[in-house]
This record gives structure tokens, sequence and C-alpha cells, in this order.
């Protein structure tokens, strides 16, 4: 969907190695445009990415990239959590390609990089 969309992804298996992947890009001088993420990961989940990603992003006094949390839950419950963390949007399961679209517009503009 996101090749579709016209943007560029980087996938990673679990939340450990998307924040690997963060603190990289970081290091080589650049960084997302925005971070798709699980809520329920394995390893490490979105919540913690998040998290780490909000901490480094402070004690860097980096600006702020966009994070977009998917669930499969429409509980409040887990909604308040993802804003909690630090995540910008929820966007429930199954995603609609709209609103993965309106989405990365939002943080990301009509093009660019993108963390999963």
């Amino acid at each position: 969907m996101l090749k579709s969309l016209g943007h560029e992804a980087t996938c990673a298996e679990n939340g450990a190695m998307a924040l690997d992947l963060f603190r990289q890009a970081l290091d080589e001088g650049w960084q997302y445009d925005v971070v798709l993420t699980d809520l329920w990961m394995p390893v490490m989940d979105g919540l913690q990415a998040t998290e780490s990603i909000r901490k480094i992003e402070q004690e860097k006094r980096l600006p702020r990239v966009g994070i977009v949390g998917f669930t499969a839950s429409a509980l409040l419950e887990d909604k308040q959590a993802c804003t909690r963390a630090g995540m910008d949007a929820v966007v429930t399961k199954p995603v609609q390609i709209n609103t993965l679209n309106q989405a990365l517009f939002t943080f990301a503009g009509s093009g660019g990089s993108a963390s999963s």
C-alpha cells in the first residue's frame, strides 16, 4: 500500500528493530518522515518503541517525527495508551487505503520515507 501511494518504506519485524533503524538513521544524519507502528509487536511493542523514540527526540532536541499506531482494537483504553505513549494518530485495522493516505499526508506530505 505504501509504495502505491508514492512512499518509500523501511520495514522492521518488531519494535526493537524499528528503534534500531530510527537510531541508525539519526547516526547517518537523517530522520524518518513518519513512523508507522503496530500496537502489539513482538520483542518491543509499539507503545514502548514510541516512548523510546520520544525520549531520544527530547534528549537530542530533535523535531518530533509523526508516529501513527495501528491496532485491531477499537477499545478506547488502547487508543488512550497510544496517545499517552506519544503517538500522533491511531488507525484501527483493517486499514483502508484512504485512511492510510490521509495519515501519511498529515505527517510525511506527498511522498517520503516511512519506517514500520
